[in-house]
């Protein structure tokens, strides 16, 4: 099993406004639904809610609550060790993602094994920032550039880091 990091950021390390994505980019949306289609996700409440409390289709939803409250169609759990936890346990997922927030992102980092991220080539106002991370320990194994286009008012950078 790997456990897989998958975010976008701007260049200043935006990844969020008022709790949405402060950009649409299409086919960056898109490469995040191919890429976690039929596998395993966590994410934090606060993305949950985002997401207006809907699961995403066709992916096993876990999301990490220190909360009481019950979700609908969603395992919930309290620590990302439960999470990983859950997800072993139901399947034999070769691919496990964190997909947000900024919380679980950063006790997700010492135990992933990989890293898909989307640099958006933009300085963006936010106020939920990804943390720094040390790439020395990583090695780039996919990267792919999607310029400015129409539907797209930032060009992009996909990167894949695998842990060295």
């Amino acid at each position: 099993m790997r456990l897989s990091l998958i975010w976008a950021m701007s260049e200043n390390r935006v990844i969020g406004r008022d709790n949405q994505l402060p950009w649409k980019l299409p086919d960056e949306m898109a490469y995040f639904r191919r890429t976690t289609l039929n596998h395993h996700i966590i994410m934090g409440r606060k993305t949950f809610e985002s997401m207006d409390c809907k699961p995403l289709p066709n992916r096993f939803n876990i999301v990490l609550t220190r909360s009481a409250e019950e979700f609908t169609d969603v395992t919930t759990v309290a620590s990302i060790e439960d999470a990983i936890e859950q997800a072993t346990e139901k399947s034999i997922d070769e691919e496990i993602f964190v997909i947000g927030g900024a919380n679980v992102y950063r006790v997700a980092i010492p135990l992933a094994d990989r890293l898909h991220c989307s640099i958006i080539h933009a300085k963006i106002e936010g106020d939920i920032y990804m943390d720094e991370i040390d790439f020395g320990a990583w090695t780039m194994t996919s990267k792919q550039t999607h310029e400015m286009d129409a539907k797209h008012a930032h060009s992009y950078t996909t990167y894949v880091f695998d842990r060295s």
